[in-house]
C-alpha cells in the first residue's frame, strides 16, 4: 500500500470516530443545564442593584455587573458565572454583600 492510500485509510478511520463522537455530543448540547433557583434569584438581585447604583453615573449598569462577575470568575476559577455550583452560592452571596457595601449608589450626580 502506498503512502497516499494509507493516509486516506487513516482519514476514513478518524472520520468514523469523529462522527461517533458527534452522535454522543449532540444530545448533551440539546439538554440545557438547569441553574439553581437561588442563583437565578441572586443574578436578578445583582442586576437590579447594578441598575440602581449606576443611575446618574457615567458607566452603565452592565459595566458594574460585569466587574462583579469578573471577580467571581477569578475567585472560583470558572469561565462563566452560570458554572457556579450550589455549594458556592453562600460564598457568592457573601461576596455580593461586600460588593454592595463598597458600591452603594450615591445621591450625587457625576459630571
Amino acid at each position: 500500500m502506498n503512502e497516499i492510500a494509507e493516509l486516506r485509510k487513516e482519514i476514513a478511520t478518524l472520520t468514523e470516530k469523529i462522527e461517533g463522537l458527534e452522535e454522543r455530543v449532540a444530545p448533551l448540547e440539546k439538554t440545557p443545564r438547569k441553574l439553581p433557583k437561588e442563583w437565578l434569584e441572586l443574578k436578578k438581585e445583582i442586576k437590579e442593584f447594578c441598575q440602581e447604583a449606576a443611575k446618574g453615573k457615567k458607566h452603565r449598569a452592565s459595566y458594574l455587573q460585569e466587574t462583579f462577575y469578573s471577580q467571581l470568575r477569578f475567585i472560583f476559577d470558572i469561565l462563566h458565572v452560570d458554572k457556579l455550583t450550589e455549594e458556592q452560592l453562600p460564598r457568592v452571596r457573601e461576596l455580593f454583600e461586600q460588593f454592595k457595601d463598597t458600591n452603594k449608589p450615591s445621591k450625587q450626580k457625576v459630571q
